[in-house]
């Protein structure tokens, strides 16, 4: 067993032996949120409420980028100490100086990897494997679930709906292009264009995905919702309460599907074009207006 002594360079030794742990928190730091991920960099770290009230009262932090870039990343460490320091209540502890010292390393790295994001990143591309290892924990330990392939969201839908909920944006996905791992890992078809000579191209085709019955659509739905909690699982502020919540829990998600089928067989008779209509147009309704609402807190209007 490890013997854990309270010198403050221990946490910074085993993040150096064990980046991936490094790597899991800042896979869990928002830098989208109202205060740039200063709070979850703060409590994912370990550092308790008051220490970390303290600290950013102390020295005004109101952002991620407050507490990071007010040190020099050269004497980093020295620095980080000397705000402990700086704050009365917090002088002396060496606990907490080797946790404020972990919360910065990450925070620099998390604030690095936004400043990298290409804007014109491909959303269907695969998410990192720290960042997926950190969803797939924190799906699984929440909510207890394993999905059948037949409903598990591929890995396109997945990064996509993470990216989007990331960067406070919402689209209308057509449900015929909602696929699960198994469609996902069925054979593409193949297109031949034959052009001058004997030089021809070959390239793959998306196969169209026809949704026939109201139960399919219902089950496309559900694949959709398993994807909007696992890429929403991260915490945002409740503007109500106050609170930090999940940006979108699993019990939610399937409400709306298991809400969409039976409004659809008690008002709609079954019809699929009538499910497809009234879950199409409020869809894009919510999508639109908390896109907007997003916006307009990103700017502090």
């Amino acid at each position: 067993m490890v013997q854990f002594s309270d010198d403050s360079q221990h946490i910074t030794q085993v993040l150096a032996q064990h980046p991936s742990f490094g790597l899991a928190m800042t896979g869990r730091i928002d830098v989208l949120q109202d205060d740039r991920g200063l709070s979850s960099c703060l409590k994912l770290a370990n550092v308790q409420q008051e220490w970390a009230t303290a600290l950013t009262a102390q020295h005004r932090f109101t952002t991620l980028d407050d507490f990071i870039y007010v040190v020099d990343s050269k004497n980093w460490e020295a620095e980080v100490v000397a705000l402990c320091e700086a704050t009365a209540s917090l002088k002396g502890n060496r606990i907490v100086h080797a946790r404020v010292k972990s919360a910065w390393e990450a925070g620099h790295h998390a604030l690095k990897l936004a400043q990298q994001a290409s804007p014109t990143e491909n959303l269907d591309d695969a998410l990192s494997d720290a960042t997926t290892a950190v969803l797939n924990r924190d799906f699984y330990k929440k909510y207890g679930v394993t999905l059948e392939a037949w409903l598990e969201p591929s890995d396109a839908l997945r990064a996509r709906v993470h990216r989007e909920f990331k960067k406070g944006t919402m689209t209308v996905l057509d449900l015929r292009k909602v696929k699960s791992v198994l469609s996902q890992a069925t054979p593409k078809q193949h297109d031949t264009v034959t052009i001058a000579g004997n030089i021809s191209l070959e390239f793959d085709k998306e196969a169209e995905q026809t949704i026939r019955a109201t139960v399919e659509y219902y089950f496309k739905l559900r694949t959709l919702g398993y994807a909007w909690a696992w890429g929403g699982s991260f915490l945002v502020k409740d503007p109500t309460s106050g609170r930090d919540l999940p940006m979108i829990s699993l019990e939610a998600a399937m409400a709306y599907a298991d809400g969409a089928l039976h409004d659809t067989m008690l008002y709609g008779r079954g019809s699929l074009i009538w499910m497809s209509r009234n879950d199409q147009l409020p869809y894009g309704y919510l999508c639109e207006a908390w896109t907007s609402s997003r916006r307009c807190t990103q700017r502090g209007t």
